[in-house]
């Protein structure tokens, strides 16, 4: 199944995200708190997050990580492949545009999301780290067009820039058990064309659109093997034409278990 799921998801976005347009975009893994390694390791990891999550427009869904590429190097750089998938579970907002809106504000969202994600440590102490964070992605949107109902998703590149404050609140070193807070402010944006703006949004959401957000969460690990992550995501658009719909804060609560 996971080779089958490789050849059919990962080799054809890594072909979109790097032979794509090119657009600089970011967003910071979260949740992660690794001492710097004294030799560069890679791995490969399969089928090992998942999480579920609602906003305050009113959206529901779930997130699957189905493929990760981590090569970790020298005074704790990482470099991450990240392929996931997103189900939407509940659109309870009648405006269709806001809905998909919900989905540009959300960085893993998307029948497909291909993210490659950069941290590199600015400080560090004991129980502190500030990193900063980066990420070029794509991903493959479905929404409801508002012209042309036969056609229903498009791709957009995202990103996000953004610094992580990261301090330990509890440690068990002989049972390997931690918990750790974290905050993310990060300004983000995203891009699609003239055309599939006017389809989705009309005139009201230019095609290069940014904005800014915060994200605070809370990461508890039990034991040598998984973790439970809960954060809050707040999201704004600051260049909408219609800022009485897509100028407004997007709050997402999401619950998240690394297996």
């Amino acid at each position: 199944m996971i080779f089958s799921l490789t050849r059919t998801i990962l080799l054809p976005l890594v072909l979109v995200v790097f032979f794509g347009n090119k657009a600089f975009a970011q967003f910071m893994e979260v949740g992660t708190y690794e001492a710097p390694k004294e030799e560069s390791i890679f791995s490969i990891q399969t089928l090992k997050r998942f999480n579920v999550s609602a906003n305050s427009f009113g959206m529901a869904d779930a997130n699957l990580e189905v493929l990760r590429f981590k090569y970790s190097r020298k005074r704790g750089i990482h470099s991450i492949l990240s392929v996931s998938t997103t189900r939407i579970f509940l659109f309870a907002n009648k405006n269709d545009k806001v809905n998909t809106l919900s989905q540009l504000l959300l960085p893993n969202s998307g029948l497909i999301n291909g993210s490659f994600f950069t941290t590199l440590p600015l400080e560090t102490s004991t129980n502190t780290k500030i990193l900063l964070t980066s990420q070029l992605g794509r991903r493959w949107i479905r929404a409801e067009p508002l012209v042309q109902k036969n056609k229903n998703n498009f791709l957009n590149k995202m990103g996000s820039l953004g610094v992580r404050f990261q301090r330990i609140l509890f440690e068990n070193p002989l049972r390997n058990q931690r918990i750790f807070f974290w905050a993310i402010p990060h300004t983000h944006f995203n891009h699609s064309s003239v055309t599939e703006r006017e389809l989705f949004f009309e005139q009201d959401l230019k095609p290069f659109a940014w904005g800014y957000g915060l994200e605070v969460g809370i990461d508890v690990r039990p034991s040598t093997k998984g973790s439970l992550q809960f954060f809050v995501l707040a999201n704004k658009l600051q260049n909408p034409n219609n800022t009485a719909d897509l100028g407004k804060w997007c709050v997402r609560a999401t619950l998240l278990y690394v297996f």
